[in-house]
């Protein structure tokens, strides 16, 4: 089962999921491209903003609305598909109010909504920064799933060998097993079969690998898939 989700404050996830196509990744990169699209009319949003401040009228600038309309609708519907919980009603309300040339509650309404604008982008890019962490780990741990295996298969070879007593062949093992990466753990577990097979000590040669091989299946099934 996969465990590896994103959690955003702001937004309903569960939600964005369904509607941008129902996969994880699909909707990581549909996270992505608001944010990028995001900050761009953002800055288009703060010069309306600074040109409203500094209004004669006290008012946000009529020549605005149009543009104004339009960075406003675009960031409802593309909030909304991701499944913002605040910022589509409010870009909602702000557009209404283009709409209807209410220039005075725009001036009042459009500080908040920047605000919003802002905290939504940096919780999504922080969610999408631990969803990337999330996923390393989770490929980290898969490989490491996968040398262990690699491991197990390779070491019960050379119990075979061992137990067939071909010296050759339990040569070719070793040699096989002395040309993967390897660690200090493996290096001693190696170096200590080695010596028991030097000494023709078999069946404790085997107990080594046996009692090797099973800490490293008893590590893969403790690990969270």
């Amino acid at each position: 089962m996969d465990n590896t989700t994103i959690k955003i404050n702001g937004i309903d996830t569960a939600k964005g999921i369904a509607v941008t196509g129902g996969t994880l990744e699909t909707y990581r990169k549909v996270l992505i491209m608001f944010c990028k699209d995001a900050e761009l009319r953002l800055q288009t949003l703060k010069y309306f903003l600074l040109e409203s401040q500094n209004s004669k009228t006290g008012n946000f600038p009529s020549k605005h609305l149009a543009s104004f309309s339009t960075q406003v609708h675009a960031l409802k519907g593309a909030s909304a598909s991701l499944g913002a919980t605040e910022l589509p009603f409010m870009a909602e309300r702000l557009e209404m109010a283009a709409r209807d040339n209410d220039l005075t509650f725009i001036q009042e309404f459009f500080p908040d909504f920047i605000e919003s604008l802002e905290m939504l982008i940096n919780n999504i890019q922080e969610a999408l920064h631990l969803f990337l962490e999330q996923i390393n780990k989770k490929n980290g741990a898969l490989a490491e799933k996968k040398v262990s295996a690699e491991y197990i298969s390779v070491f019960m070879e050379l119990s075979n060998a061992i137990k067939s007593q071909k010296i050759a062949e339990i040569d070719r093992v070793l040699d096989k097993i002395g040309k993967m990466p390897q660690d200090k753990i493996i290096n001693e577990v190696l170096e200590k079969i080695s010596d028991q097979v030097l000494m023709v000590e078999f069946d404790s040669a085997i107990t080594t690998i046996n009692e090797f091989t099973g800490e490293l299946t008893s590590s893969i099934a403790t690990e969270p898939a």
